[in-house]
C-alpha cells in the first residue's frame, strides 16, 4: 500500500481504508474554511481501538513516518468517548487532518454540515477499488 511516490492525500485516503470496519469518513475541516492543507504534519483522530486495529494503523502511522517528508501522528481514543466529542474535534479551531467512523447517517450528517472536505476524486486516481467501495464514498 506505502509507495515511494505516496502522497499526504494518498496517505490520508490510505489510512481510511487501513480501518477495515471502520470507513473513511474524510478529511475534518474547521468550520472557518480552514480545507485544503497541502503540507505539514497529520493528524489521525481513531476509535479503532482493538489491540490489532490499533496496531494496524499504528503500522500504517509508522510507513508513512518513514517517508521523510511530513510525520503522522495517530491519537486513539474509546469508542464512546470518541462518539460523543467527535461533534467537538470537527468543529474545533484545530480539528483532525482524518478521522475513522463508520459509514451512515451521522457521517452524512457532518458532510452536509460542511465538516468534511470531499475525497470522492480519490477512487478515480488511486488503485482499483470494488464498486461497493467507489459507491460507498459518494453516497
Amino acid at each position: 500500500m506505502i509507495t515511494p511516490g505516496l502522497t499526504r492525500r494518498n496517505f490520508l485516503a490510505g489510512v481510511g481504508m487501513a480501518g477495515a470496519a471502520a470507513v473513511l469518513g474524510g478529511c475534518a475541516t474547521s468550520v472557518s474554511g480552514n480545507s485544503g492543507q497541502t503540507g505539514g504534519a497529520v493528524t489521525v483522530e481513531s476509535n479503532l481501538s482493538a489491540p490489532q486495529a490499533k496496531a494496524a494503523m499504528q503500522a500504517l502511522i509508522a510507513e508513512y513516518d518513514k517517508r521523510g517528508s511530513t510525520q503522522a501522528s495517530l491519537n486513539t481514543v474509546a469508542a464512546e468517548t470518541y462518539r460523543t466529542q467527535l461533534p467537538t474535534y470537527l468543529t474545533s479551531a484545530n480539528p483532525p487532518d482524518l478521522y475513522t467512523w463508520y459509514a451512515g447517517s451521522v457521517a452524512r450528517s457532518y458532510a452536509d454540515k460542511g465538516l468534511l472536505l470531499d475525497l470522492s476524486d480519490i477512487w478515480r486516481t488511486m488503485g482499483t477499488y470494488t464498486p461497493a467501495l467507489r459507491a460507498m464514498s459518494t453516497d
